[in-house]
């Protein structure tokens, strides 16, 4: 993506395909991307995959607690209207407002734009930071709030209902 001139290379040898004499770098530079370190190792790897497998299983069992918190404090009657809002607003917040909380945040750290809005090059050790961070506090504050509804809202008594029989003479 990058010229030789972003890395204020003078001079070319076209026989090695050496950029030399570059003000940015004190090796010569070659075209193409910089050779990768074995940085992602087998270990590094494993680790990740059972972080994300771990973070899949405690988002899915947590979805049921949330269901039965929202049924226990609105009447039996309401629950179907409980349920179409609560989607409305996860939505809503979730589609909407999340892109555009995140977006910011990656916007944030590109250090080199290129015209037309789009970044080439991002601090990746600070947007990985801030990213989970952010992640995890939203995360935080959701588990606070659903701990505080628990606790305030007490399970509402069961709502008999009369059945009234319409053949029945008065």
């Amino acid at each position: 993506l990058f010229s030789p001139c972003h890395a204020g290379c003078s001079s070319y040898n076209e026989s090695s395909g050496i950029y030399q004499n570059c003000q940015c770098s004190q090796a010569d530079l070659v075209p193409g991307a910089c050779p990768a370190e074995d940085s992602c190792s087998t270990k590094k790897w494993t680790v990740f995959i059972v972080q994300q497998l771990l973070g899949v299983i405690i988002f899915i069992s947590q979805y049921p607690a949330v269901n039965v918190a929202y049924l226990r404090v609105v009447p039996e009657i309401d629950r179907s209207a409980t349920q179409g809002m609560k989607q409305f607003f996860t939505r809503g917040f979730g589609f909407l407002l999340g892109p555009i909380i995140f977006g910011a945040i990656i916007d944030n750290y590109c250090v080199v734009w290129r015209g037309g809005g789009s970044c080439w090059l991002y601090d990746l050790h600070d947007l990985i930071v801030t990213f989970t961070v952010s992640q995890l506090g939203f995360r935080i504050a959701g588990a606070i709030c659903m701990f505080i509804a628990w606790r305030l809202y007490p399970a509402r008594a069961a709502y008999t209902y009369i059945k009234v029989d319409e053949t029945a003479k008065l």
